[in-house]
């Protein structure tokens, strides 16, 4: 073995270390994708740098949060030993478009002011859904970590919000985008209807969605509304 032979080895050595440390940040610049629902368990994916990050309003990673409120939904189950869910794109796509909808015609219902998209089922027929069973959450809740009830200031440079106090001007900060999915589902486990339908064994697919919007009433404060819609096997 020459001399460069001699140096070489130990330089890969320390590349390869170097490439393995690396790897959850390396994900954390990639896009979520649907694949990723398969690779990833659950406590994989409460390892990964991107959901702790705070999310940035103007430059939202959706899929990344509609896979956090996947996520902690089935910690939900997994608590109480229950299949988990499996990740149903189309379901995904049917909870997305409800959300998006519910923003851009401004309602907040299961039912769709959209015509042809009025109930549920008619939203997954046209992503060619037809399941046995069915059932949808919504909610409503704050992209801040606001504690509500407490008065704010109208919002400051750049968009920062604060609680009106005497004494210090306390920062409302941003949720990650796995302390967001938590406080949905905190509002969801609290609600008897809703609880039900996320620890339900009448499904095994499940698809998560979250759609952003300022609350005109309240400074235009970050908001989202968030759905979920739950399927059974296909007829």
């Amino acid at each position: 073995m020459n001399i460069y032979q001699e140096i070489a080895i130990p330089l890969i050595r320390v590349y390869l270390t170097l490439v393995s440390l690396c790897l959850p940040s390396l994900l954390f610049a990639q896009n979520w994708s649907e694949k990723d629902y398969e690779r990833y368990t659950i406590a994989e994916f409460y390892e990964l740098d991107a959901i702790y990050q705070p999310i940035d309003f103007e430059h939202i990673d959706r899929p990344l949060l509609h896979a956090a409120i996947f996520y902690v939904t089935n910690e939900m189950r997994q608590k109480r030993r229950l299949p988990l869910f499996k990740h149903l794109p189309t379901a995904e796509k049917v909870a997305k478009d409800h959300a998006d909808d519910m923003v851009k015609y401004d309602f907040y219902s299961h039912y769709s002011k959209v015509p042809g998209k009025k109930f549920l089922t008619d939203r997954m027929k046209l992503e060619g859904m037809d399941p046995y069973c069915y059932a949808e959450n919504i909610s409503s809740s704050n992209g801040l970590q606001y504690e509500y009830g407490r008065r704010v200031n109208p919002p400051g440079p750049k968009g920062v919000f604060t609680y009106a106090s005497r004494s210090r001007k306390e920062e409302i900060v941003p949720h990650t985008y796995i302390s967001f999915a938590r406080s949905v589902l905190i509002l969801w486990m609290n609600s008897r209807t809703h609880k039900n339908n996320i620890i339900s064994t009448c499904y095994q697919y499940l698809g998560c969605a979250a759609a952003y919007y300022g609350d005109d009433t309240f400074y235009d404060m970050p908001n989202f509304i968030s759905v979920q819609c739950f399927s059974s096997e296909q007829k």
